[in-house]
């Protein structure tokens, strides 16, 4: 069906379309509530240390490699991208180390 949308429409309007069916399918998921009361603030740690961090830059390239050699690299339709594969490794480990894990 992409493809047929693609092949009809000009790039912008088949842009929107795409954009609005996302749009209407993310409106279907049920939204679900729930006690966030146990959940600590994370306003004493510097989140945005991670990205720049070297030493998580170096461990993340090895770890990309081994996860790559598994999976498919680059960006998956649907998926997460690579940017943000590494953002969310970052904060992981600066949530961890905050935490003494």
């Amino acid at each position: 069906m992409k493809e047929a949308v693609k092949a009809v429409l000009p790039t912008s309007v088949a842009n929107q379309y795409f954009e609005l069916r996302g749009k209407i399918r993310l409106q279907k998921v049920p939204v679900r509530a729930f006690d966030t009361r146990d959940l600590r603030t994370l306003s004493s740690v510097d989140l945005s240390s991670g990205v720049s961090d070297p030493d998580i830059a170096k461990t993340w390239e090895e770890d990309h490699r081994a996860i790559s050699a598994h999976c498919r690299e680059g960006e998956l339709n649907m998926g997460v991208n690579p940017g943000d594969r590494l953002a969310i490794y970052a904060l992981i480990l600066v949530v961890a180390a905050a935490e003494g894990a």
